[in-house]
């Protein structure tokens, strides 16, 4: 029973220490002048080319392999004129290319007062704080050159820009740019309208009367 208890004891020493060295190895919280032991790699460490080494199995000895033709990223490709350029067969979309409803003219209104109020202001006449501070004109919305353009040309000035205004295809999401395009469509029906084209419950609701 005594040599039994004696060889257990060296085992869970052992055990023990490898446990802790384990535990040691994988702080990584301290500074240190080399790395720190990788016990499980997962493949951190590989034989590969450096960035314009040569690779001398290739014909043309390039490492950094040209794009094969025709590929294209995973989520970059383009293939919905409409959705993306605005036309439907070369020509400016006269329609959205998704439903339009309440919750798409609310993110419009959201994303048209982050980007665009500061300069067309809020009701898009142009007097807004930036022109107002400065010798730049701006547009108003409201002008029949505008409200004669088809939506897929409002999302196309939202996407690129026209004239002095920069495009913001970086700075917007595509379903965004639509959602500004219908909101600004319908800031300028609303400014259109006489009080008599305002259906009754909505002009109620809001306590307009009626003449």
């Amino acid at each position: 029973m005594t040599r039994s208890l004696n060889m257990k004891n060296p085992i869970r020493g052992l055990l023990l220490l490898g446990a802790l060295t384990l535990i040691l190895s994988g702080c990584r919280g301290f500074t240190f002048e080399k790395p720190p032991i990788d016990l499980i790699q997962n493949m951190h460490f590989q034989t590969h080319f450096g960035a314009q080494q040569e690779a001398p199995f290739w014909e043309d000895r390039r490492s950094m392999r040209p794009r094969p033709e025709g590929v294209v990223a995973r989520g970059h490709l383009r293939n919905d004129s409409h959705l993306y350029e605005g036309r439907i067969d070369g020509a400016y979309a006269s329609t959205l290319p998704m439903e339009l409803d309440e919750d798409l003219l609310d993110r419009g209104q959201d994303r048209y007062e982050i980007f665009c109020a500061p300069c067309h202001g809020a009701a898009g006449h142009g007097d807004a704080a930036i022109p107002s501070r400065s010798n730049w004109v701006v547009p108003t919305l409201h002008a029949e050159r505008s409200r004669s353009m088809p939506v897929g040309q409002l999302y196309d000035i939202v996407a690129n820009g026209v004239n002095t205004m920069p495009g913001y295809a970086e700075q917007i999401r595509v379903n965004d740019r639509w959602a500004i395009a219908a909101y600004v469509r319908a800031l300028q029906v609303s400014q259109g309208l006489t009080l008599d084209e305002i259906p009754a419950d909505i002009a109620a609701a809001q306590g307009w009367g009626r003449r």
